[in-house]
């Protein structure tokens, strides 16, 4: 709940859209990049709903996978290594 599972980007990086819990973290990345759908964790119904909404639509599952593709780029570990940098960068002196 407090951290990004690696799972969802690695599925990502393939092209499958997700079908994840609601927490908030998830959700935000789902949000952003409409690369999936968000269910309650605790709740068949909401999961089953998630399935069939991608069932019924499958022009949305082929769109979600796109995009869920596409912005797995923005969670690669150069990607990542490029923003520790930058903070690195504005907190050490120059000199270093």
């Amino acid at each position: 709940e407090f951290s990004y599972p690696t799972k969802m980007f690695e599925y990502m990086c393939i092209g499958l859209p997700q079908i994840a819990s609601n927490f908030e973290l998830y959700t935000q990345v789902i949000e952003k990049h409409h690369c999936g759908i968000s269910a309650e964790a605790q709740n068949p119904e909401s999961i089953a709903q998630a399935i069939k909404t991608y069932y019924n639509n499958p022009q949305l599952l082929q769109k979600h996978a796109l995009n869920a593709y596409q912005a797995s780029h923005n969670y690669t570990w150069e990607t990542e290594m490029q923003k520790v940098q930058k903070v690195y960068n504005q907190l050490l002196p120059k000199t270093l």
